[in-house]
């Protein structure tokens, strides 16, 4: 009796260490990623952009560009999967079997589906200063510059699905656990994540009177 009390509280333990670890996982992503934010964004260039418009928009800090969202996101990344892996775990153990274990894993999903889309997207965006500055004989095509920041604007719309689910699942299975009281802020937490996603449809007409 007293080894399997003594089990019992070593598990709630590790989880509680696992839980903790992954809590400082995703206070570090949010830090290493933040001044990527700050450096640039691919919607800077808008529709009045000129070629050279394009060029300046990397050629004012080309080093710090790279660096800011190049190299720190690659730490940053290390940390959110290590923050999606515990909070897994911590979904899966609050979940128990009774319901199949479908919310962890849609929340789950929907972390890597962010990540995965999310990264593909800085991984185009600095696709051109990370030639620019590699290849010395490099002549860069105004072109192929405005089309892979229309991408990388894209894929980063469509990594905010994968929030979205995560958001959602999470939210559901505390609500269903009851671990926020009261209830109301886990219940409405899903909201910006949901009308991010139909803002991504103006030309639906029922969600498009929804989302002014």
């Amino acid at each position: 009796m007293r080894r399997r009390v003594s089990e019992s509280g070593g598990s709630r333990t590790t989880a509680g260490r696992a839980a903790r670890l992954g809590g400082i996982g995703s206070i570090l992503y949010v830090v290493l990623f933040i001044p990527a934010y700050i450096v640039g964004s691919p919607d800077a260039p808008n529709r009045a952009s000129t070629d050279q418009g394009v060029f300046d928009y990397f050629a004012e800090g080309l080093g710090a560009f790279l660096f800011f969202n190049g190299v720190l996101t690659i730490f940053a990344l290390f940390f959110l999967l290590w923050f999606l892996g515990a909070l897994y775990g911590v979904l899966r153990s609050a979940e128990g079997n009774e319901e199949g274990g479908w919310l962890s894993s849609a929340a789950l999903v929907g972390g890597i589906v962010f990540a995965t889309l999310s990264y593909a997207g800085v991984a185009v965006e600095i696709v051109h200063p990370a030639t620019l500055s590699r290849f010395e004989d490099f002549e860069p095509d105004p072109q192929l510059v405005f089309m892979t920041l229309a991408l990388a604007t894209w894929l980063y719309h469509f990594c905010q699905v994968g929030t979205s689910v995560l958001a959602t699942a999470t939210s559901l299975l505390a609500l269903r656990r009851g671990f926020c009281r009261p209830a109301w802020p886990t219940s409405v937490s899903w909201w910006p994540s949901s009308r991010y996603c139909t803002s991504l449809f103006p030309c639906s007409a029922p969600w498009q009177g929804c989302s002014g």
